[in-house]
């Protein structure tokens, strides 16, 4: 009996010879030559061309379109593994924070600074502008007063924001604060709100409040030393001095010495566990 298709029955009892009337055009002019085998299983037929094999094993010619596709895929599987693991390993490493390495900031940067949101107030106002400077207690008014030196300003004002704070249930008002202080009528003025640091923007939002309790000033903009980021209220600074991103379990500390300028310093620290 014999082991293969009626397909390869040889004609004439010739083993050279072989019907190849149903295989698709393609895959007979495409096909490498294939190695004949005896009806008898286990023997080798020497008489055709290509490689000698057991009488029990019969290899269907593959197109080679077909060869270059399989690869394709195996090549696209590699690439999903690969990215699976690095996404795996990724996904389990440790996220850094991106002020870890750097600790504190020098008088000299920020002085430099400082210099930079002068320059950016006097590109958009000229020299000459009428500006009203109100820091934001506490953090701000030092910094106020510095900008007001370089902006030859002869004054400048205060906004406690105190009693417009939002969480004020939680942290109630400290003995000592600065009470709100206008060198002038706000009314139909250019007022720019100075602060140390701009976080969640909750406290830009009680400035604002504090100060339209006063009037209603023309323009209201914002500058700022330090932005760390991950803002809680849709506030952007008008003038930014350092962007120094920060986690949220981050605290930024900016002195700035009314008295000494080479005291100056900002430093970012692990907030206190309650």
């Amino acid at each position: 009996m014999s082991l293969h298709p009626p397909e390869l029955e040889s004609r004439q009892g010739r083993t050279d010879e072989f019907d190849l009337e149903g295989f698709h055009p393609e895959l007979v002019r495409e096909a490498p030559p294939l190695a004949a085998v005896d009806p008898q299983p286990f023997r080798l037929v020497q008489g055709l061309p290509g490689p000698r094999v057991p009488a029990l094993f019969f290899f269907r010619p593959v197109p080679a379109g077909r060869v270059a596709g399989v690869l394709r895929v195996a090549k696209i599987l590699l690439f999903a593994v690969a990215a699976g693991f690095r996404f795996t390993a990724r996904k389990g490493a440790v996220k850094r924070d991106p002020v870890a390495t750097r600790k504190t900031i020098g008088p000299d940067e920020i002085h430099a600074a400082i210099a930079r949101m002068t320059e950016a107030i006097v590109t958009r106002h000229g020299p000459a502008a009428k500006l009203m400077l109100l820091g934001i207690a506490n953090g701000g008014v030092t910094l106020a007063r510095r900008l007001a030196d370089r902006l030859n300003l002869p004054r400048t004002g205060t906004l406690d924001i105190s009693f417009h704070r939002d969480d004020i249930g939680r942290y109630p008002i400290p003995k000592e604060f600065s009470p709100t202080v206008l060198p002038g009528d706000v009314n139909g003025a250019t007022v720019i709100l100075v602060d140390d640091v701009l976080f969640s923007g909750r406290t830009v939002k009680a400035a604002l409040d504090e100060l339209f309790d006063h009037g209603r000033p023309a323009t209201v903009e914002l500058a700022v030393l330090v932005d760390r980021g991950d803002r809680r209220l849709p506030v952007a600074a008008n003038y930014t001095g350092l962007t120094l991103p920060a986690a949220a379990d981050k605290k930024v500390v900016v002195v700035i010495d009314g008295h000494d300028p080479g005291n100056d310093r900002i430093e970012v620290t692990a907030k206190p566990k309650r």
